[in-house]
């Protein structure tokens, strides 16, 4: 088992930096609708305060380096960095965010990423894309999902600007808006998904790893939505299966509660980007 990890640990160190980008949620709320999840909810700020603090103490002592932008009195969703854009080294592929109102966060999160000297790109205005929430970079291949908030082309794009090789996967779940509300990349050989969120069934092919399921159940409680880095798995609660198999396979899973972001479609990785 040790000698397991330590294979699997080389090869996540080989996937990600060790830097996290957060923003805290005093401006979180549920405001409007813009995807199923956000009906009629009311979010319990204090309730959501503490749940961000404990994420944010669980990243920091899993070793991860923490970085943060302001939030916005106006913005209620960029406590959700992951959608911000990708980032590649010192270059951010900045969002395109499809409606209107998340669209005034690119701006904040462009001067962040200058006043930390970053090299900026910005797609056509034509394009929607949504970061991180939408791709993932794993060794020479970017692994993107289109259909409700980014477009294939703007995938196509971004693959050539990282000079990486694309795996392009067509969501067609609403629930799932995301890509990483439906897989979630362990190791370079090993993911979790769901499979009802994706066009394609046969991701194991496509992906060219190993991939558990996910139940409906745990989808639901957004079990793909985890923040992973080497051996450690930081899990929203409430995916005790998913949880046991990875278990069963060296990992150290961190359960967090995320019951206020998950009124907004959201949960651990989605208030997370690595930068």
């Amino acid at each position: 088992m040790h000698h397991v990890l330590h294979v699997l640990t080389n090869k996540i160190n080989n996937m990600q930096s060790n830097k996290i980008l957060l923003c805290n949620p005093e401006h979180f709320n549920v405001t409007y609708s813009i995807n199923p999840w956000m009906t009629n909810k009311i979010v319990n700020t204090k309730v959501a305060m503490a749940q961000w603090t404990y994420l944010e103490t669980t990243i920091k002592n899993i070793g991860l380096d923490v970085k943060y932008i302001e939030p916005c009195i106006d913005l209620p969703d960029m406590v959700f960095t992951a959608n911000a854009g990708i980032v590649k080294d010192k270059l951010v592929i900045l969002s395109n965010f499809k409606y209107p109102q998340r669209q005034n966060e690119k701006d904040k999160f462009k001067r962040w990423f200058l006043s930390n000297n970053y090299n900026v790109h910005e797609l056509d205005s034509s394009l929607t894309f949504e970061g991180a929430g939408d791709c993932t970079i794993v060794g020479d291949t970017l692994i993107a999902g289109y259909g409700f908030r980014t477009d294939r082309l703007a995938n196509e794009k971004i693959a050539k600007l990282l000079n990486l090789k694309l795996i392009n996967i067509k969501l067609v779940n609403e629930n799932f808006y995301h890509l990483d509300t439906c897989l979630s990349i362990i190791s370079s050989d090993l993911g979790i998904y769901f499979p009802d969120a994706f066009e394609d069934k046969n991701m194991e092919n496509i992906l060219q790893m190993e991939l558990i399921k996910v139940s409906k159940y745990e989808a639901h409680q957004f079990a793909c939505n985890s923040i992973v880095y080497k051996e450690h798995i930081i899990m929203p609660q409430g995916n005790n299966n998913i949880s046991a198999t990875l278990k069963s396979k060296g990992y150290k899973i961190t359960e967090v509660n995320m019951s206020e972001f998950l009124k907004s479609g959201g949960a651990a990785q989605c208030l997370a980007l690595w930068i």
